[in-house]
């Protein structure tokens, strides 16, 4: 909290002793940005928390390798602007646009998606329509750290046999200042995903401050009775101390359950040892169904329970799976599914889903298509789409394994009469080589749903290049309150004109 300056204390224009400089904010930009401009050198900027045609008070900070600015007063508020109903926003980093109404949230998102066409597609259109469910109670998936906090959220925790003292954990988002934010109270979050924070945070923070040297490892026996466990449940392997400042915690709401993954980014023992204590937790156990450890980017390691099941998109209900990607907001996600599938008109025809995940897209697909392709560069991936498929008794789903440059030339080499594909990359583009072979295939409607739409633009212009034709386009608000849009593209081609 900081007192609000004497009115006299400004000057007309210029700096303003202590609290950094005026600036007038001018236009969106990346991220949930604005472009500011200090009206006393005309210096341009960054600005972080503002709305456009608002004057405030900033001051520099350095996020990364990048310095930007942030708002710390408000001197004239857009129409625009609200309260924010999150405790912790601005401090948190994982919302950006809580400071803006609902129907400014999306025209900044239909406004940034104009301009990335423009700019790096060479498309011209009107600001697209945004697909979006609800801002609140909308995120069924998230990740978060463990580390020391500072200021909202503090969580008092012994230091142990070792004296070290107190210190404060927070299981949550990093600040600017590289402090954790404690994000049990995250109204972006499910109910249930905001009371397994809570009841998780004081757990691991109890863990953290154990002494291994004096403790004994995990066993089977019967738990304590209460949510904080015996401090000697979980010392790592080799006799040290739990630290767990590389420690990430995931957690997934499944329709029948909690998944909770721990990683650690050099200590795969630390991350397995946490999971094993917080097994025998009865809180937890009662609140979780599957428990899991894994190295960041690698494959699951420790596996209790079983896994829940996810929530359904549309009518498909995918394959249970360890390390299946699960949706953090299906409501939106099936809007998306939808508007795709509609606009590609599937119906009787052959379908390359050239990049299908964990199946949801291309299976939702097969309940109408002739055949459907479903390949992804992810082996564990392509198995999860080929289990669900069995399961569900579509016969018309193939399953192939590989990078998309591989699949796309196996197909021209093999004359596959590919009438439509879809494209649901991770965030970056599929390059060139894989655009110019897709377009060798006679497929003549083409699908993009990009979760990075710079990075799609790129391929999208190389295929307006190759006499694709833009049909239409939405915005898809996966995750409200923040600066992320996902694009929906359709592309047609009249191969008559080729």
């Amino acid at each position: 909290p900081r007192a609000a300056p004497d009115a006299g204390a400004r000057r007309r224009g210029g700096r303003l002793d202590g609290f950094g400089m005026i600036a007038e904010l001018q236009r969106y930009f990346a991220r949930g940005r604005v472009l500011g401009r200090d009206v006393a050198s005309g210096d341009t900027f960054l600005v972080r928390g503002g709305l456009p045609g608002e004057r405030v008070v900033v001051a520099m900070e350095r996020v990364g390798r990048r310095r930007e600015a942030r708002v710390v007063e408000v001197l004239e508020p857009a129409p625009a602007r609200v309260r924010s109903a999150c405790a912790v926003f601005p401090r948190c980093r994982g919302c950006d646009l809580l400071h803006a109404a609902r129907d400014e949230e999306l025209r900044y998102k239909q406004l940034v998606l104009q301009e990335v066409l423009e700019r790096h597609a060479g498309v011209v259109v009107a600001p697209p329509p945004v697909l979006h469910g609800q801002r609140g109670d909308h995120r069924l998936r998230t990740r978060l750290v463990f580390g020391t906090a500072d200021g909202v959220g503090e969580l008092a925790v012994e230091g142990g046999a070792e004296g070290r003292g107190t210190s404060c954990g927070a299981l949550g988002m990093r600040a600017a200042d590289g402090s954790v934010v404690s994000l049990r109270d995250c109204p972006a979050n499910h109910p249930r995903l905001r009371a397994a924070v809570a009841t998780l945070e004081p757990v691991i923070a109890s863990l953290a401050a154990v002494s291994p040297a004096a403790a004994s490892p995990a066993t089977d026996a019967s738990p304590a009775t209460d949510a904080a466990p015996a401090t000697d449940a979980a010392p790592d392997a080799a006799g040290r101390r739990l630290d767990p400042g590389d420690l990430v915690v995931e957690l997934a709401l499944g329709v029948d359950g909690l998944a909770l993954v721990f990683e650690h980014r050099d200590d795969l023992e630390t991350a397995a040892a946490f999971a094993r204590a917080l097994r025998d937790v009865p809180v937890v156990a009662a609140t979780f169904a599957a428990i899991g450890s894994r190295q960041a980017g690698g494959p699951t390691t420790l596996h209790v329970g079983r896994w829940p099941r996810q929530h359904p998109v549309g009518a498909v209900e995918l394959q249970e799976a360890v390390d299946a990607w699960t949706q953090p907001n299906p409501s939106v996600i099936d809007q998306a599914f939808t508007a795709l599938l509609d606009g590609l008109d599937v119906s009787g025809q052959v379908v390359l889903d050239l990049t299908c995940g964990t199946g949801a897209l291309a299976l939702r697909a097969a309940t109408t298509a002739r055949h459907v392709i479903a390949a992804d560069v992810n082996w564990s991936a392509v198995q999860s789409t080929r289990a669900s498929a069995d399961r569900l008794a579509l016969a018309n789903v193939e399953t192939r394994g590989g990078k998309a440059t591989a699949v796309l030339q196996r197909l021209v080499r093999e004359g596959t009469a590919v009438d439509r594909v879809i494209i649901n990359p991770m965030r970056e583009p599929l390059g060139a080589d894989a655009m110019e072979l897709l377009c060798r295939l006679p497929a003549t409607r083409l699908a993009y749903l990009a979760p990075a739409p710079q990075a799609a633009a790129r391929d999208l212009a190389r295929l307006l290049g190759e006499g694709w034709a833009w049909r239409s386009c939405h915005g898809v608000d996966l995750h409200p309150g923040t600066g992320h849009v996902m694009l929906l593209a359709i592309l047609e081609r009249d191969l008559a004109v080729r």
